[in-house]
């Protein structure tokens, strides 16, 4: 009995993350991930995404859970595709903005070594000035 529970919720979980990950993708591909997909990919995606929530809402609705996965796997074949050139693109501007600043730190403490290097000649100079003064 405890089993057949656990199954129903697991079963009950799949079925609300396909959903979910439909309404994410869907509103991602419009937005985020518009720019990382071809418009083929798109229309191709789109119409699998509404193709799915159908299924879902109509024969889905008490689906197994291996059908559930089967479906979330077969959307996330296509989607995590776009996402991973998104997130690509997203660490390639992290780099960049992180290059960038390295570069910036690196110039600022190159220009303190040098003031503080003339600084000390300039000490040293003064001092040898006045040990020729005595």
């Amino acid at each position: 009995m405890v089993m057949e529970d656990k199954l129903v919720a697991e079963t009950e979980d799949r079925k609300n993350a396909l959903e979910e990950y439909i309404y994410t993708l869907r509103a991602k591909l419009e937005e985020e991930y518009k720019d990382f997909a071809s418009d083929a990919e798109k229309e191709k995606l789109s119409a699998l995404l509404m193709k799915t929530e159908d299924w879902l809402y109509d024969d889905g609705y008490d689906a197994s859970k291996a059908k559930y996965i089967a479906k979330y796997e077969e959307l996330a074949s296509l989607g995590n595709l776009i996402k991973g050139r998104y997130n690509a693109k997203q660490e390639e501007l992290k780099q960049s903005l992180r290059s960038k600043q390295e570069a910036k730190q690196a110039a600022a403490m190159a220009e303190k070594l040098a003031a503080d290097r003339a600084t000390r000649e300039e000490k040293k100079d003064d001092a040898e000035m006045a040990d020729e003064l005595d």
